[in-house]
């Protein structure tokens, strides 16, 4: 076997005027970042490629007038380098002979699936006439290396640096895109001042009803209830009906009102401690079962004074049915967030809606007024959206806009003038306990008189009200409770 010996490249460059080992890697690495060169499937054939312009070419002559025609600025600055410029031809042409391999993207999609076979299993003998850099132990030296370190590079080496840039730009903007929610404060109401109004409320109820309208409304509307599936339903008009009691639905809207902040146990401590189930409670002198508050606190109308607290920021569940559009007065941008603020307005001023209109922090005041009158679509907007809270989420059609008009009673100055419900007939009444059982039986034109000595429960047999209401599992004890309210 006959082997040509190969003198070193760099032993060429020097004596072609690159002795200065800077200046030879820079015009190396120049002239290698426009060539590489390309395997074939034939063991030590290879072409060569321009990797600005994608040039492909046989033959080193081709590929060195390609690059004299289009980069002359290029190879002018390597041709400065060298101390002896008539020889860059020379260290052009051994530069582009030593050019690394590289696999092009067309050629893997023509090739066959053993190329990579054949190229890494060369025959051992070198053909005659090779010329220096050529043989099979010097490609490689020279091309494994480099192409470990170069898998990176793409043809055009210029979109690497955005790239990269990119990437690192999106990584510091990241955290900068973080929205931090500032923190709205809560709506609270100290103890002292709020078991104080509650109390005041309380007093303000109890002018304003007589104990015997106290009783024929809460029978009245335990039985409503009880027969209601839902309080989209619910009639207040029946209940006035049924009790017999001459009272407009407003005042019995804040009765009822009352009755769920009583039977919640609402500031009935000093501290708005919970209160007992089992624990017997009254208004005035009426006793409310603790059956009879849970079918209230549970099922009945709610009233916004329980929540121990509201934040300002608090909107409505998606659940409730929005149907109603705004007002055409109250401006093109009203949506969820005046909707959820009707509420929020009316927990922190005891539903009054002049108050709430004129809170500059809820910011109704430019749509809500018209010659510092309400508009009524601004009341039609509260009226509606109290009556989604107080039916918990189903829209009453009884009650509709109506509890715009509704001002809770807070103390006994605010109590009408008693001649408005004038209590003369009821005023005969005796005025008992319900849980007394000496109480007398109420006669009627047609009613008979019964033995002392009979039961309650014996009593309220008679009664077909009371039947009912036992029919619709009312809390064990309500019998008691009802059996002398009802008057026919």
């Amino acid at each position: 076997m006959v082997v040509v010996g190969q003198r070193p490249i760099d032993e060429g460059l020097k004596e072609s005027g690159l002795s200065n080992d800077k200046a030879r890697s820079e015009v190396t690495r120049n002239i290698h970042n426009l060539v590489r060169r390309i395997k074939k499937e034939e063991f030590g054939n290879f072409s060569y490629m321009c990797m600005r312009s994608g040039f492909i070419c046989d033959g080193r002559k081709e590929i060195i007038k390609h690059l004299e025609e289009e980069y002359k600025s290029e190879l002018q600055k390597s041709q400065d380098l060298c101390d002896k410029k008539e020889d860059f031809k020379f260290v052009l042409t051994k530069l582009v002979m030593s050019a690394p391999f590289i696999k092009h993207p067309q050629q893997e999609k023509e090739s066959t699936p053993t190329p990579k076979t054949k190229a890494t299993a060369p025959p051992a003998s070198t053909p005659l006439g090779q010329k220096d850099g050529n043989t099979p132990a010097a490609k490689e030296a020279e091309s494994e290396k480099p192409v470990k370190k170069r898998k990176p590079i793409v043809f055009n080496e210029s979109e690497a640096v955005p790239a990269q840039k990119k990437k690192t730009n999106t990584g510091k903007a990241a955290p900068k895109t973080e929205i931090k929610k500032p923190s709205v404060p809560d709506i609270k109401f100290s103890h002292e001042e709020r078991y104080k109004e509650q109390k005041e409320r309380e007093e303000g109820i109890l002018a304003a009803f007589t104990q015997q309208q106290l009783k024929k409304l809460l029978v009245s509307y335990i039985q409503t209830l009880s027969s209601t599936a839902s309080l989209k339903t619910f009639s207040i008009q029946e209940v006035i009906k049924s009790s017999g009691v001459k009272v407009t639905e407003t005042k019995l809207l804040d009765l009822l009102l009352f009755l769920h902040e009583f039977s919640s146990g609402f500031y009935h401590e000093k501290n708005n401690t919970p209160v007992s189930e089992n624990r017997l409670m009254k208004i005035g002198k009426i006793p409310v079962t603790s059956g009879q508050r849970k079918m209230i606190r549970d099922n009945g109308l709610r009233s916004l004074r329980c929540l121990e607290k509201l934040s300002q920021g608090w909107q409505h569940p998606d659940s409730w049915r929005i149907l109603l559009p705004p007002g055409s007065k109250l401006g093109p941008k009203w949506g969820k967030k005046e909707d959820s603020h009707i509420i929020v307005g009316a927990y922190k001023h005891n539903m009054d809606i002049n108050k709430i209109a004129s809170d500059e922090s809820l910011g109704f005041k430019s749509v809500a007024f018209d010659k510092e009158e309400l508009t009524q679509e601004f009341k039609d907007r509260y009226g509606y959206m109290l009556n989604l809270y107080i039916s918990r989420g189903k829209f009453n059609d009884e009650m509709a806009y109506k509890i715009a008009d509704l001002k809770l009673i807070l103390s006994k100055e605010q109590v009408e003038d008693s001649s408005a419900n004038p209590p003369a007939e009821e005023d005969k009444i005796e005025m008992v306990s319900i849980d007394d059982d000496d109480n007398e039986v109420e006669k009627g034109s047609d009613a008979q008189s019964e033995s002392p000595t009979k039961t309650i429960e014996e009593k309220d047999s008679l009664d077909d009200l009371i039947e009912e209401m036992k029919a619709e599992k009312a809390a064990q004890g309500d019998v008691s409770l009802e059996s002398e309210d009802i008057e026919k």
